[in-house]
């Protein structure tokens, strides 16, 4: 399993695959290197979600900016009424 290149349901198999298999083994170096496993691909799957989270903050963010450069732009364009 490559963890870079994994579809993101293959992760979630990979973790269900790894679900309980710890407790199958007798031996403690192979039980903690099931452990481990689980652990970094419970990991990677975490921040791919934080780093889809971030992506679309930034994107959220950009639209806002763009917002507010239109409504700038649309201000100096349309000068305030002068009144009398």
């Amino acid at each position: 399993l490559s963890l870079d290149n994994a579809a993101p349901a293959d992760l979630m198999h990979a973790e269900e695959q790894l679900e309980g298999l710890e407790f199958q083994f007798e031996d403690p170096a192979t039980r903690l290197f099931v452990h481990m496993l689980q652990r970094t691909v419970a990991a990677e799957r975490a921040l791919r979600k934080e780093k889809k989270r971030a992506a679309d903050l930034q994107e959220k963010l950009q639209q806002i900016k763009k917002l507010e450069r239109d409504l700038q732009e649309r201000n100096q364009a349309d000068p305030p009424p002068q009144g009398k």
